[in-house]
């Protein structure tokens, strides 16, 4: 598997019953991650010297999200 292909933000996503989800781009493959599978990703990635800015930056949107999707009509927070 070749690593020079950056990994890619595609898009932070409320889903409904899920919350914030982001989802990420590399070796052109698609994937989703929730918060705390995002944080795994960034743990697991720097233990093996792989770069995780894109990830970092994706985790500092969904905590900045987190507080507006908490109020929204899609969030998991019973009213």
């Amino acid at each position: 598997m070749s690593l020079d292909k950056p990994v890619e933000l595609l898009g932070i996503y409320n889903i409904m019953g899920e919350g914030l989800v982001v989802e990420l781009l590399e070796n052109d493959t698609a994937a989703l991650y929730d918060k705390r599978g995002l944080q795994y990703r960034i743990v697991e990635r720097k233990k093996r010297g792989i770069d995780t800015q894109i990830e970092e930056r994706a985790l500092q949107q969904v905590n900045s999200f987190s507080t507006l999707v908490e109020f929204s009509e899609f969030s998991n927070t019973p009213r």
